[in-house]
């Protein structure tokens, strides 16, 4: 096959997977619904991007703009990284509590 051919079959395959994707969303949306029903935003927004959902589609189930999911995702990837670094600390202060009580 040519270069342009394997473009056009990687698009379709792109395209298919699309596909796949919006017919489980489309057949699931009661539960869905039920899912995120109780959730604020960003809990929304975490639940669906485990999905590998694109932020265009997430918008659109939640019913906000591709921005404001990219902004919560940043959000939470930020909010993270500390916890991670405390904890490191946490543990560092730990030792040398336990180190000074020996």
């Amino acid at each position: 096959m040519s270069k342009q051919d394997d473009k056009i079959a990687e698009k379709l395959e792109e395209i298919s997977e699309k596909l796949d994707t919006l017919s489980v969303l489309f057949a699931g949306k009661e539960k869905i619904d039920k899912l995120l029903e109780k959730k604020n935003q960003t809990e929304q927004i975490q639940i669906l991007r485990k999905w590998k959902l694109s932020n265009e589609i997430i918008a659109m189930i939640i019913g906000t703009t591709p921005d404001i999911v990219s902004v919560r995702a940043s959000e939470m990837k930020t909010s993270k990284k500390p916890k991670k670094m405390k904890s490191v600390k946490e543990n560092e202060q730990g030792t040398e509590r336990n180190s000074k009580e020996t």
